[in-house]
């Protein structure tokens, strides 16, 4: 069923404990959903309008409330992105960072602080949580270099 239904999640400040919450997590096990999570101003519009217009199944996009003032360059006309499509939003080569909404300025600003410290951090947003664009989370993850965790006895 095309339905689309938006909702906005996550701590506000002063909300009740059924206010702040993150539930995307039930919608996710959820069979049949498509569950958004976008975490820019072109992403919500490219998602939502691909939700809106363009599928056929129940969609619960996620916004959240930290996210709603931010402020970014948003391409004009029918600008669409396709469920399912993760975005590389850093490039690094010596590790992964797998975030999702809110968490994506997060863990941008977390690959900076690595980067004073010569670490190259990739920050993968995966937009939707289904459908999940594994190959893109797998090929990141699987082109960072190996390393020997072992401690010397």
């Amino acid at each position: 069923m095309p339905v689309t239904y938006f909702m906005r999640y996550g701590i506000r400040g002063g909300g009740g404990v059924q206010h702040s919450g993150s539930p995307q997590p039930w919608y996710w096990n959820t069979p049949g959903l498509q569950v958004v999570m976008p975490s820019s101003p072109a992403d919500a519009k490219g998602l939502l309008r691909t939700a809106l217009f363009k599928s056929q199944d129940p969609t619960i996009f996620f916004a959240h409330e930290r996210l709603m003032n931010l402020r970014g360059p948003v391409p004009d006309g029918e600008y669409e992105i396709p469920l399912g499509k993760a975005e590389v939003k850093r490039e690094g080569r010596d590790v992964t960072i797998i975030a999702t909404g809110v968490q994506v300025p997060r863990a941008l600003a977390a690959a900076d602080a690595l980067a004073k410290d010569g670490i190259s951090a990739e920050v993968v947003d995966p937009r939707t949580l289904e459908p999940l664009d594994k190959a893109t989370l797998i090929a990141s993850v699987k082109n960072r270099p190996r390393r020997n965790h072992r401690r010397e006895p």
